[in-house]
């Protein structure tokens, strides 16, 4: 489904790392590729997450900026920040509320 443009090459790393381990694509989700996206993410064994936020007071200033995931293979970027040009790349409270289904392993 994805591009198999190699963008990011990780096959240096510590003693033991395995070698052929490298991200074929990265993308910034889009709202028109945030259903194929999670069903990629849904068919992973193991994915990694990070979130950025806006600052380090969660329950009284801060709010989500970003959200990354990753597989095996491939990066997600979803943003959930305004921009100047930001155009469908700004996901709402829905798409928050699906990944969180995602995660909880209930339908989304």
């Amino acid at each position: 489904m994805f591009s198999e443009t190699k963008l990011f090459d990780l096959s240096f790393g510590p003693p033991g790392f395995r070698g052929d381990h490298f991200l074929r694509n990265f993308m910034i989700v889009s709202q028109a590729m945030f259903g194929p996206v999670l069903e990629e993410i849904g068919k992973a064994k193991v994915f990694s997450l990070d979130t950025e936020t806006t600052g380090l007071q969660p329950f009284t200033t801060s709010r989500l900026f970003s959200i990354a995931i990753a597989t095996k293979t491939n990066a997600f970027y979803f943003n959930f920040n305004w921009y100047r040009d930001v155009g469908d790349r700004l996901l709402g409270r829905e798409h928050l509320k699906a990944l969180a289904g995602l995660l909880r392993g209930t339908d989304y």
